[in-house]
């Protein structure tokens, strides 16, 4: 298969906290899969249908990533309770 990313993603796991947008009344917590300049993968309980926007902030070490970014993917884990979802940046600090 084709890697059809045009950036390299590192896997890593960081805490992060997500708001769903427009509402801002639905946060959740949750945890990194991979990181990359363009996206980030992310473990959550639920289904987050594709197109919906997220404002995400993710803890580094030394600072927090700010980021508005729109779902493009969100799969059933395979074998475990949960989603992956596949975030793509719109606007990052």
């Amino acid at each position: 298969m084709d890697e059809r990313r045009k950036t390299s993603r590192v896997n890593i796991s960081f805490p992060v906290k997500c708001t769903v947008l427009p509402e801002r009344r639905s946060n959740f917590c949750t945890v990194t899969k991979d990181l990359s300049p363009s996206g980030l993968k992310i473990l959550c309980e639920g289904f987050i249908p594709v197109g919906k926007i997220l404002k995400v902030h993710v803890n580094l070490l030394n600072e927090t990533l700010a980021a508005k970014a729109q779902v493009v993917w969100c799969n059933r884990r395979r074998h475990a309770y949960g989603y992956y979802a596949g975030l793509h940046f719109l606007e990052i600090n």
